[in-house]
């Protein structure tokens, strides 16, 4: 693998836009059986910082771009802290992207998104957490990683499968934001919710939908519920379309196996000004728009949009460039989405060690204006649902939980909230 490489067409935003509040940091997590030795889970990360060398780098300053290069400086595991996904430095000299953190039987990865998206995180932390038990004495066969598979883990999969013929898309509107007060910036309080997937899985077919559908339209739902709550002066002000973004695993829809960013996002929405819109009907709305939009002619045009993007900006010096893309980042996207749900899906951990494997969790990064995101992933029978927020109102987590178990779904909650 090369000793630099450019940042992918997602990740290229990311340096630009960081904040203390907007930290684009997200964080993958694994709770265990037993507590976790720190001395081997050092050594298992810097193993796996070997096998994948993609994520042992530092973000550089070039003249037109950030770009990444190999870190000398050993990256060591620290003990977490009570609010999860703070700013990572990642423009700093030796600062690594990522951050492997721990606490009692709980491991969390903590990743800028100028490195990688979900999935690439997800497959770091299964690796470190391999590398661990085999440390521990299993016996764990992982995958040989070549050049050649490392090149295609490299691979920024937008430029590949980008189709100059194809026009982007049309441009939306400005979305319904939670009117309450973002707390101190360092503040990220996360409620999650674990079910039982089976369960879950059976009230989504029950209805006609698939998981993620099932779960959008219950967020969406509820943030009608908080709008319907208001007084109507808010109402007037505030009377933007409900619109819910999700992040689409490109991955299942090209051939790609690359660890680097390759995600999308599509966003279905519902319009308070039409009048108040029964569950029955949002469930429809979202269904109807999924099965359209998660469509490679439409996801198409939003690469598309993106590479002309990074095309017609190539010459611009980088000083100028951050301006215009923090710019754009606000206008072109947190302004346009209430809030978000990214489900990660199944993820699975070999055999031997699936049993000392508790639970996963997958909190999203935080942001300004979209307030509360919510992260979900499954691993056997526990469905992990976690909302990340910045505000001190914890209403709409409470809406959505409490339409899960009117639905019959069990769910037991944890929350780092006082």
């Amino acid at each position: 693998m090369n000793k630099w490489f450019p940042l992918d067409n997602a990740g290229i935003f990311y340096p630009s836009i960081i904040s203390e509040r907007l930290t684009t940091v997200f964080r993958v997590s694994v709770t265990l059986d037993n507590p976790v030795k720190i001395e081997k889970l050092q050594y298992a990360l810097d193993k796996s910082l070997k096998d994948l060398p993609m994520f042992n780098v530092q973000c550089r300053r070039g003249f037109f771009w950030f770009y990444f290069e190999e870190n000398k400086k050993r990256l060591l595991v620290t003990q977490d802290s009570l609010y999860p996904c703070r700013k990572i430095p990642i423009k700093r000299r030796g600062v690594h992207p990522i951050q492997l953190k721990a606490f009692h039987n709980r491991i969390s990865l903590e990743v800028s998104h100028a490195a990688t998206d979900g999935t690439g995180a997800f497959f770091f932390l299964q690796r470190v957490i391999h590398r661990y038990y085999i440390e521990l004495g299993y016996n764990i066969e992982l995958q040989e990683i070549t050049e050649n598979l490392l090149e295609d883990y490299l691979e920024d999969s937008f430029k590949k499968y980008f189709k100059p013929q194809i026009p982007p898309p049309r441009k939306s509107d400005k979305a319904f934001h939670v009117p309450w007060k973002s707390e101190m910036k360092d503040v990220y309080y996360v409620i999650s919710g674990f079910t039982n997937s089976a369960e879950v899985k059976q009230v989504a077919k029950n209805y006609g939908v698939t998981i993620t559908e099932y779960l959008l339209s219950v967020l969406g739902f509820s943030l009608q519920s908080i709008y319907q709550g208001l007084s109507p002066r808010k109402k007037r002000k505030l009377s933007k379309p409900f619109r819910l973004m999700v992040p689409i695993n490109l991955r299942k829809m090209f051939p790609s196996v690359s660890l680097r960013n390759f995600f999308l996002s599509i966003e279905p929405s519902f319009d308070p000004e039409l009048g108040n819109f029964t569950f029955d009907e949002i469930l429809k709305i979202i269904h109807h728009f999924m099965q359209v939009e998660v469509n490679e002619k439409y996801i198409s045009r939003q690469i598309s949009r993106n590479i002309r993007g990074q095309m017609e900006t190539k010459l611009i010096p980088l000083f100028v460039k951050n301006i215009i893309l923090k710019s754009l980042y606000i206008k072109m996207g947190e302004s346009k989405y209430s809030t978000s749900i990214s489900n990660m899906g199944i993820v699975k951990f070999d055999n031997k060690i699936e049993d000392h494997i508790k639970k996963l969790e997958f909190i999203p990064p935080p942001s300004t204006l979209c307030k509360i995101k919510v992260g979900v992933v499954t691993n056997k029978d526990t469905l992990a649902i976690s909302f990340g927020s910045t505000v001190k109102e914890s209403m709409l987590e409470k809406l959505f939980f409490t339409h899960l178990v009117k639905d019959g779904i069990s769910v037991e909650i944890e929350s780092n909230r006082s």
